[in-house]
């Protein structure tokens, strides 16, 4: 699968992405941010349904085609419309354009936008986190105050976010980082490597891919 995407200012506040994060089948597709004076704009995304590739003289089954049932934009994003309108069946080999307006706030917003997509449904597993801790050499903070409860697609990637200055201090250095099993680190933001420049609430959003299973119990962060 192959996406890219273009952006083109509508109506309303000044709207400046700092990144966007796309998900689809369960992983996360980090793509470079935007700005547009307005509140209302439009996302095209060229969607591909890539071709296997195999030797010429062995004969497999045709792939079946990649099915788009459910587009959602994370608050504060609202989609307004959707063309061509969904379902959107792309078959292999084929390509598909699709044109997402998102209305924005009208305050204007500053940071990141996740947009999710969803294929047909899927075997779904409940993750529930109790408590979720930051460590660093000999140290471990808990920086939730409520448990948090997730009901998700098979190794989906999802976001939690945690302020650093629990644990870290001004000008401490993150070069890599690491989650207890069954997790596995898929990304953040800001991306690797940075430094803690602000004293009071420096925010970091970890993307954490989840397992095939239900699980119950803590996330631990390493940083």
């Amino acid at each position: 699968m192959f996406m890219k995407l273009n952006i083109f200012g509508k109506k309303g506040g000044k709207i400046q992405i700092s990144n966007i994060n796309l998900y689809w089948q369960g992983g996360m597709h980090s793509l470079k941010g935007t700005s547009s004076p307005e509140s209302e704009f439009e996302i095209s995304i060229p969607f591909k349904n890539k071709k296997e590739e195999t030797l010429s003289f062995l004969k497999r089954k045709k792939k079946d085609a990649e099915r788009i049932e459910k587009i959602e934009a994370a608050p504060p994003f609202k989609i307004i419309s959707i063309n061509p309108q969904l379902p959107v069946a792309v078959g292999e080999g084929e390509s598909a354009e699709i044109r997402i307006r998102i209305k924005g706030p009208d305050f204007g917003y500053s940071g990141p936008i996740t947009i999710k997509m969803y294929g047909p449904s899927e075997e779904r597993i409940h993750i529930e986190i109790p408590d979720l801790f930051l460590k660093r050499g000999g140290r471990k903070v808990k920086v939730n105050e409520h448990g948090e409860v997730y009901n998700l697609v098979k190794n989906q990637v999802f976001e939690v976010s945690a302020q650093m200055y629990k644990l870290l201090t001004l000008n401490d250095h993150v070069e890599k980082i690491s989650v207890n099993e069954p997790f596995e680190v898929e990304g953040t933001d800001p991306k690797l490597p940075f430094t803690l420049a602000e004293a009071s609430s420096f925010v970091v959003t970890f993307m954490i891919k989840a397992p095939d299973f239900d699980y119950s119990g803590p996330l631990e962060i390493e940083v």
